[in-house]
């Protein structure tokens, strides 16, 4: 598809494999800033300051298996399915690529977000594959390496993901291999550096699952959002009062128009410590609607002990940034925190949400 070049397949295969490294992608964009140049960890990634632990600290290293080529490839739809899925053990176990395996072409199996025609966005799986002698013998050669041994001082802590990396032979049948470790545990560079060269062309993408829906976009809201009353008020960080943050201030008075959208809770998420909520609604407030809002947020009591679960909440926030936001439980325990942020400051307010407000946030 348009877009998906090899230098930004090659970032996102490569982001796969190191978490926070300055080839990343940004989650839920599927853009990111790196070039796909360059080794995954070392000087010139880009990446932050990360702190430090001595390689003999780090999990000790688990031996592959020596390589047993599986049936005959299909594809990474029916292989992976969901390549951001955890892609270790089961039934594609990491093994030692062997010098009896003779590969013939590489798969890639990576995922991108997929911009649509009316707004929505989806997550998409895009299958890879080059033929390339030149780059399979380059690759191969880097797989073949042995691990070096474990560095004896101090390691840059990098968080590493995985990658959905296959070979063929020529009758089709694959391997997964294991990539041979560098002194502090990652890749060796020899690895990152044939896999940011490969010239893999994209011979199938699939969509995965809706990542942001067109009435989300229309209203100007976020497909997903957390049920940050419950997450605030379980936590004790928010006060029924605050010397800081009066109940008798409107929040968004500093503020012109103002948006709201409400969320669903499903039911795999009422027990969660942070319930995570789906849009369902939204848009921005009517002039009306705001003057009412203010008035009501200044009028709502200290807020009770409650543990009634919610299945809607509201948030409430500017057009423009976050300087004040405010959430509504729309039932359950029916409360109202409001969250505003002073200099570097950020101050919580907890209260019963008064029923006129819950009235003026109802759908229709």
């Amino acid at each position: 598809m348009p877009g998906w070049n090899a230098t930004r397949s090659a970032c996102v295969a490569l982001a796969m494999l190191a978490v926070g490294a300055g080839c990343g992608v940004r989650p839920g964009t599927g853009a990111g800033p790196g070039t796909g140049a360059g080794p995954v960890v070392g000087p010139g990634t880009g990446a932050a300051p990360a702190p430090i632990a001595s390689a003999s600290a780090l999990p000790p290293r688990a031996p592959a298996a020596t390589a047993r080529p599986q049936g005959t490839w299909t594809s990474c739809r029916a292989e992976v399915g969901d390549p951001l899925a955890p892609a270790d053990g089961g039934a594609r176990p990491l093994t030692r690529l062997t010098e009896t395996f003779a590969v013939q072409s590489v798969v890639l199996c990576q995922t991108d977000s997929r911009r649509n025609a009316d707004g929505s966005e989806d997550q998409v799986g895009i299958e890879r594959l080059t033929t390339d002698p030149a780059a399979v013998a380059r690759l191969v050669a880097a797989l073949r390496l042995p691990d070096r041994p474990p560095y004896d001082g101090a390691c840059s802590l990098v968080g590493y993901g995985s990658l959905w990396l296959f070979l063929l032979d020529a009758g089709g049948r694959w391997t997964r291999p294991a990539l041979p470790s560098a002194d502090c545990g990652g890749p060796r560079a020899e690895v990152t550096a044939a896999l940011t060269a490969l010239p893999a062309r994209t011979v199938a993408t699939w969509t995965i699952r809706q990542t942001e829906s067109a009435a989300a976009v229309r209203a100007g809201c976020t497909e997903q959002w957390s049920d940050m009353v419950h997450v605030v008020s379980a936590s004790g960080a928010a006060p029924t009062s605050a010397p800081t943050l009066e109940p008798t201030v409107d929040p968004f008075a500093p503020h012109g128009t103002l948006r709201g959208c409400v969320y669903r809770v499903p039911a795999s998420e009422l027990s969660s410590p942070k319930p995570g909520g789906t849009f369902e609604r939204g848009g921005v407030l009517s002039p009306d609607q705001r003057r009412r809002l203010g008035a009501l947020l200044t009028s709502g009591r200290p807020a009770a002990a409650c543990r009634s679960e919610v299945t809607h909440f509201a948030v409430i926030a500017p057009t423009r940034g976050y300087e004040s936001t405010v959430y509504v439980e729309l039932d359950g325990c029916r409360r109202t925190l409001t969250q505003t942020t002073v200099g570097s400051r950020e101050h919580s307010h907890l209260t019963r949400a008064p029923a006129a407000l819950l009235d003026l946030l109802a759908g229709p």
